[in-house]
């Protein structure tokens, strides 16, 4: 019995450090060539910070939305960004629903989620790519939709 509790907990322990977010993978993917990249890691303590700055004080439903987020990585290359662009779209479409995606002359466009199973989103990819410019947006979190649809009501208020 006690065997296999142990096991149970190392397996959960060992799942929970290899969920990894969509970037991360990305990244490890391309290890040899990780100098071609520049990545900005954006902590919700960060985000919220940013917010109070530019509103003074944050409202509640944005507070409700931030809580639940974990961050939001951007990652960009002017480096061969065709080749990564097209790496990352094949990786996203193998592991998360798209949503919408544009193609206009020399500008690409993707987005991408991944979905819980309680009507929740634990990551929101935007894929671009523009010229040979490759750039990823990875908000990661939980992530309700219909909260999300709020944010975009909030930020068009700030405008």
């Amino acid at each position: 019995m006690k065997k296999t509790q142990l096991f149970i907990f190392l397996f959960s322990i060992c799942s929970y450090i290899s969920a990894q977010d969509f970037t991360t993978d990305f990244l490890d993917n391309h290890k040899e060539r990780n100098e071609d990249f520049s990545v900005i890691n954006v902590t919700s303590s960060m985000l919220k910070m940013v917010m109070e700055m530019e509103m003074g004080t944050v409202d509640d439903e944005f507070k409700s939305m931030l809580q639940d987020l974990k961050g939001i990585r951007i990652l960009t290359t002017e480096d061969n960004g065709k080749e990564y662009y097209d790496s990352a779209r094949d990786l996203l479409v193998k592991q998360h629903e798209e949503l919408v995606s544009v193609d206009k002359s020399a500008k690409n466009v993707r987005i991408f989620t991944k979905n819980t199973k309680n009507k929740m989103t634990s990551e929101v990819i935007m894929l671009m790519l523009e010229n040979d410019k490759m750039t990823l947006v990875d908000i990661i979190g939980n992530i309700n939709l219909d909260k999300l649809s709020e944010l975009s009501k909030i930020v068009n208020r700030m405008e």
